[in-house]
């Protein structure tokens, strides 16, 4: 289970048309979030009515389109009741035009790539469905909580926060800002859904992080008071299929659980979920030093994965981020259960 529950629908009064099916246009389906939320709607109903998911990529089978050029099947989202935008490049790897690269770090280039296919895929689709002559009703984009950027105290922010420094706020800056320019035209609702980091065995830092703590070598990086804004897969799907039926909300909505963990608490949790020990806080400048040589010499070993503890090494203590809940209702708030669930 997770906090965001919509059994029984949103209670929004989402009218639907006289269609037999809703179509769902997704990009970025072939990822940890666009797999799950694929199946769910699948097998699910919105407004009462099967769904019908169409799939725009650059992979053999689905849609075409490349957002590098301008190119699109505009005919795929004619008609389309929704689309969800979910397509980027990763931000969990590193790339291969460097030896730091490839251990994970963010070269030039590859920072231009995140940034790029954000703005690029995301113009692309403004431009296509301002000029069809049936355009969905909602958008919902990706962002994240980068946007808030980073502090060094205990600062709760809701949506209407402050944007924040660095280069991932700006990201999602321009990422939300392209989105914008749809915003009310021909009834066109945009939803940016500001994600917190999504927990799955599926994907994403769990996957990555999974071999270290079965071989035991999980543990507490610096003080373990570095916050980390988290969602399940399952409660990112809800959410997403939440703000399909759910009219009435626009702009920034923040995609996160009622409460973020510290790094401790989550290291402590996946430690006691994998019945495997941890190692405890690594305190002061020498401590942090022997943790960075071990993920390097791990991450080379298994995987990128340097990227997901760059802000917790340098950082003290990362923004605290919420849900606003908007009427939905939290089915449980234990932070302890969250890597079993």
């Amino acid at each position: 289970m997770g906090f965001f529950n919509t059994k029984g629908g949103s209670g929004t009064g989402l009218a639907m048309g006289g269609k037999k099916e809703y179509t769902v246009v997704i990009t970025g389906a072939s990822g940890m979030i666009g797999r799950a939320l694929t199946q769910s709607l699948q097998a699910g109903t919105v407004g009462g009515k099967p769904v019908k998911v169409v799939e725009i990529s650059r992979r053999s089978g689905a849609t075409s389109w490349d957002p590098a050029t301008g190119a699109i099947n505009a005919q795929a989202l004619e008609g389309a009741d929704a689309v969800v935008h979910l397509a980027g490049e990763n931000v969990g790897s590193g790339s291969s035009e460097s030896l730091t690269g490839r251990l994970g770090a963010w070269t030039d280039a590859k920072k231009d790539r995140i940034l790029n296919s954000r703005r690029d895929g995301t113009s692309l689709l403004v431009k296509t469905i301002g000029g069809l002559k049936s355009p969905p009703k909602v958008l919902i984009t990706a962002s994240a909580v980068g946007y808030y950027g980073f502090d060094e105290g205990d600062t709760v922010f809701d949506e209407s926060g402050p944007l924040g420094k660095g280069f991932l706020a700006e990201v999602t800056r321009v990422w939300e800002a392209e989105a914008a320019k749809l915003q009310g035209k021909r009834g066109i609702r945009v939803v940016n859904a500001r994600f917190g980091v999504v927990l799955s065995k599926e994907g994403g830092i769990i996957k990555k992080l999974l071999p270290i703590f079965q071989l035991g070598g999980g543990g507490v990086i610096g003080n373990g008071q570095q916050y980390l804004s988290w969602v399940s897969l399952t409660d990112a799907v809800r959410a997403i299929q939440f703000l399909l039926e759910a009219p009435k909300l626009s702009g920034p909505v923040n995609v996160v659980a009622p409460e973020p963990v510290t790094n401790a608490e989550f290291t402590s949790a996946m430690g006691k979920a994998l019945f495997r020990p941890t190692v405890g806080t690594q305190e002061g400048r020498t401590g942090e030093g022997i943790v960075r040589a071990l993920l390097v010499i791990m991450k080379f070993i298994f995987f990128p994965i340097s990227n997901i503890f760059r802000f917790c090494l340098s950082l003290r203590r990362p923004p605290r981020f919420f849900l606003a809940r908007w009427g939905t209702k939290c089915s449980w708030e234990d932070n302890g259960q969250f890597p079993r669930n």
